[in-house]
């Protein structure tokens, strides 16, 4: 079964609707909606956006393009995603990208066989002064070392053991 929008989502997204002069407005926010509902979002997703909303699907996939958090693909329950710039690739994220590797047994671009992890990479996430610098799902985590992310690791893997 594919996404649908909830009648209190659609209500919210009419609400926006109403105080808005351009439906694209509209756009983010049902990305939003759909990417913290499922974890990602299909390209048949982006077909009933459009068809739901009536904005066309090229609008929904441009923003989706520039964004790195939205997903095209189901992830893990944990999304590390590594800034990939200079600043962080200076102060040594290709040692924290390899510990995490490592401590997971997988590779940038993949998702651990439990489906606890999955590791990526972004653009700039705007935290420089804390290189190297990801985000945990949409927290934001800066002065990475290898031993913070496997404490990290260690305690995400804990927390969800106890469960």
């Amino acid at each position: 079964m594919s996404f649908e929008f909830t009648k209190d989502e659609l209500e919210r997204l009419d609400d926006l609707r109403n105080k808005v002069d351009d439906d694209r407005a509209l756009v983010l926010p049902a990305l939003w909606i759909l990417q913290r509902r499922q974890g990602f979002i299909s390209s048949e997703d982006i077909l009933y956006l459009e068809k739901t909303l009536g904005i066309r699907a090229i609008f929904f996939a441009e923003v989706m393009g520039f964004y790195s958090m939205f997903n095209e693909s189901a992830k893990g329950k944990y999304e590390l995603k590594f800034c990939k710039t200079i600043t962080c690739k200076l102060r040594g994220s290709d040692e924290v990208i390899k510990a995490a590797e490592d401590l997971l047994g997988i590779k940038m671009g993949e998702t651990t066989s439990d489906g606890l992890f999955s590791i990526g990479e972004s653009e700039c996430l705007g935290y420089c002064e804390k290189a190297p610098c990801m985000l945990c799902n949409l927290d934001q985590i800066g002065d990475l070392t290898k031993e913070s992310i496997t404490e990290l690791i260690d305690r995400l893997r804990r927390e969800n053991a106890s469960r």
